[in-house]
């Protein structure tokens, strides 16, 4: 589905776009004072002499994969997804987080940056993964569109489109904080 459908207007896309913007400036606030609360309990634990593994926190700990994707070929593109996968990707550079940022990604270049991704993570740290591009649910499921989806069908989506839940349940496996 097309994500801008129904929109009428310039205005009221604008609108969107600033609620959008407005809903992640909130969530970066919190995540920063909950990064300064975490830094506080790593230092306390530092000045009692409690060993390494109890540090919660170290900012090397913090990552980040950020996903674009707007060149659709069999569905509708999409004017901003990337514009938005770069400025949350330099929002969480400027809190520290070792971003790695895609565009444009196929089902294939999509499953290797999540693996890659993953192999990355050790257990442990805090982590974000942000998509912006189509989504779809499918009876209960989740899906994230790559460009190369086709979109013949349910069926097709099913077996072309990154399922979010295995991805989630994929990086769960390292027992993230984050």
């Amino acid at each position: 589905p097309n994500l801008d459908a129904g929109l009428g207007g310039m205005d009221t896309k604008v609108a969107s776009l600033e609620a959008e913007l407005a809903r992640m400036r909130e969530a970066l606030e919190q995540l920063q004072a909950e990064s300064s609360e975490k830094a506080r309990e790593s230092e306390a634990a530092a000045a009692s002499n409690k060993s390494a593994a109890s540090i919660k926190l170290k900012p090397s700990n913090r990552l980040a994969l950020v996903i674009g994707n707007a060149r659709y070929k069999n569905v509708p593109t999409l004017d901003n997804s990337n514009k938005d996968a770069e400025a949350f990707a330099s929002v969480l550079k400027g809190l520290g987080f070792k971003t790695s940022l895609h565009l444009d990604l196929s089902q294939r270049a999509f499953n290797k940056a999540v693996r890659e991704f993953k192999d990355q993570l050790q257990g442990g740290e805090e982590v974000v993964v942000y998509f912006a591009g189509h989504g779809v649910q499918l009876a209960s499921t989740n899906y994230l569109l790559p460009i190369d989806v086709g979109g013949d069908s349910a069926d097709q989506v099913k077996d072309e489109a990154i399922e979010l839940q295995r991805v989630l349940d994929s990086l769960s496996e390292k027992e993230l904080q984050f």
